[in-house]
């Protein structure tokens, strides 16, 4: 099943719980932030359940290939997932794609649910600056990406 019931720690848990890993000036973080590609058009176009249905799917694919952080919905559709240590950010980002498709080819939708990613690694800074380095590197593969509908 690609939907989620899980432990995801809301908005200002989540931050309260950073404040412990961030401040710790040696050990390198790692943020990885999920933006859902489309949830406007699965809304308009197949209702909010299905948009529904989307927000959980990616909810459930960071949560599976980021389960040893802690992660959030940190907006209406993007979440952020925390790690300790450097990721190997190409390593995710596949690990990201593979959990997105297999949700995709099982699910019998009429459309498509995929995410943009930022994925950044810092030491010893604040969570809201690692989270907007990650939503720079979201938003730069977000504008190279078609305005998939599909």
């Amino acid at each position: 099943m690609c939907g989620v019931a899980l432990k995801i720690a809301g908005r200002a848990a989540f931050l309260r719980q950073t404040e412990l890993m961030t401040g710790q000036p040696k050990q390198p973080l790692t943020v990885v932030l999920l933006d859902l590609d489309g949830l406007k058009y699965i809304n308009d176009t197949f209702g909010h359940l299905e948009g529904d249905y989307a927000i959980s799917a990616a909810a459930g694919c960071l949560h599976r290939v980021c389960s040893d952080g802690i992660c959030t919905r940190y907006g209406g559709d993007e979440f952020v997932a925390l790690l300790k240590g450097e990721a190997d950010c190409e390593n995710l980002r596949r690990a990201l794609a593979e959990q997105l498709d297999a949700c995709n080819s099982g699910s019998g939708k009429p459309y498509t649910i995929s995410a943009s990613i930022g994925i950044y690694t810092g030491t010893g800074e604040s969570i809201d600056v690692m989270i907007s380095k990650a939503d720079e590197i979201m938003y730069e593969e977000k504008s190279h990406k078609p305005n998939r509908r599909r």
